[in-house]
């Protein structure tokens, strides 16, 4: 019964195309408009609502003349470009603006860039170049302010994913360091199937990025993942990638582990860096060995390494975020004690503390978790800190 139905809908389809063509041919608009109710009528007697309707689109009103009916198409044609046109100038704006902040003033705020986001996610002219001016300006954001952009950074990856966008290697690296900077944790798993989803290979630059995200979470089995890939692909084993395997070991309180990595380090002769130490200092603090920062920091005063205030803050928020930064924050106040001992490495204790501070209102602003009490714990031990 179904079948019988469905081939006498297509025949009445192909009548009323047919008919519809001879329709306009004829001549006055009263024959028009008789013809019009002839075959709503035929569509009506084959029970076929859905064919009234699209007959009373294509079909015109007894009223109306041609010219009419060519005129309200045309309006409807150039209503339609002007909306596309201004979500393209709506667009276009939010970038510029972007771009016009970070020229002029150096700097962006987070509201400018949530901006930027929604009008991108808004339009459906999207384009790769409009998603690369976006990556490029979100990474001085989360670099300096410190703020849970978490929301900001997963809404790039359905940017990225839009089609026609087809983001390239770089663009994808770039991804992942806001992931990084974002504190969102990803897998091994996640970079290879975002690669294979636009036919890409890894590079040792995105995966030095993303073990380093790896190290930062503890994460010891998707690090070792990752070295076991560079292996198997022939790509070189480098320092960040052994500074991700200490953070790695760090958080998973492995401290063998971390002088493990680091006489691995040295017997194929690499010789650490800023790199090295800083995730060295991190790591101890991630398992709240505080002995072994002092030492870590004398190694790099011997070796003429400066020990910066980011370097240091990295450090102390490492204590608090793995629950070692003691009673009434001692373990910090030691850090920083011996930090300032070290000579012209850091001249002002104050500077690591704020950016502890405001780091500590990035990590836990959107959890509900004990450490909230933090920044007031923080601000009523260190008056003097503000947050921009």
């Amino acid at each position: 019964m179904f079948t019988m139905a469905g081939r006498g809908a297509r025949a009445a389809l192909k009548l009323l195309s047919f008919k519809k063509r001879q329709l306009y041919s004829l001549g006055t608009p009263k024959h028009r408009a008789g013809s019009y109710f002839y075959y709503t009528n035929f569509a009506l007697d084959l029970n076929k609502r859905t064919l009234v309707h699209s007959l009373k689109e294509i079909v015109p009103d007894k009223n109306q003349n041609t010219s009419a009916i060519l005129g309200n198409e045309r309006s409807k044609y150039f209503q339609s470009s002007h909306a596309l046109d201004n979500s393209r100038e709506s667009l276009d704006k939010a970038l510029s603006i972007l771009s016009l902040k970070y020229t002029r003033l150096g700097h962006i705020d987070i509201v400018d860039l949530q901006n930027a986001v929604t009008e991108c996610e808004n339009s459906s002219l999207l384009t790769l170049n409009d998603c690369q001016v976006l990556l490029e300006y979100a990474v001085p954001v989360l670099e300096e302010e410190y703020r849970p952009c978490a929301s900001i950074v997963k809404s790039f990856k359905e940017l990225l994913s839009r089609e026609g966008v087809n983001p390239t290697l770089n663009d994808i690296e770039t991804y992942f360091k806001l992931c990084l900077l974002a504190d969102i944790p990803v897998s091994l798993q996640d970079v290879l199937s975002m690669l294979d989803q636009y036919s890409l290979k890894a590079s040792r630059e995105l995966l030095e990025v993303v073990i380093l995200n790896m190290g930062k979470h503890g994460d010891i089995e998707n690090a070792t993942n990752v070295v076991a890939y560079l292996r198997e692909h022939s790509l070189p084993i480098t320092e960040a990638i052994f500074s991700g395997l200490i953070l790695a070991h760090g958080g998973s309180g492995d401290i063998s582990g971390i002088q493990s990595v680091v006489d691995v380090m040295n017997s194929i002769k690499i010789k650490p860096s800023h790199i090295t130490y800083g995730a060295l200092l991190e790591a101890y603090g991630m398992c709240g060995n505080t002995d072994e920062l002092p030492r870590v920091m004398n190694k790099m005063e011997q070796e003429n390494i400066k020990l910066s205030h980011s370097r240091m803050a990295d450090c102390l928020l490492s204590l608090v975020k793995w629950h070692h930064s003691g009673e009434e924050f001692q373990n910090i106040d030691k850090i920083i004690s011996d930090g300032a001992n070290m000579p012209y490495r850091i001249e002002h204790s104050e500077d690591p503390i704020r950016l502890l501070y405001r780091r500590c209102c990035h990590q836990w602003s959107l959890k509900n978790t004990p450490e909230l009490n933090l920044r007031h714990q923080l601000h009523t031990s260190y008056p003097y800190i503000y947050v921009r």
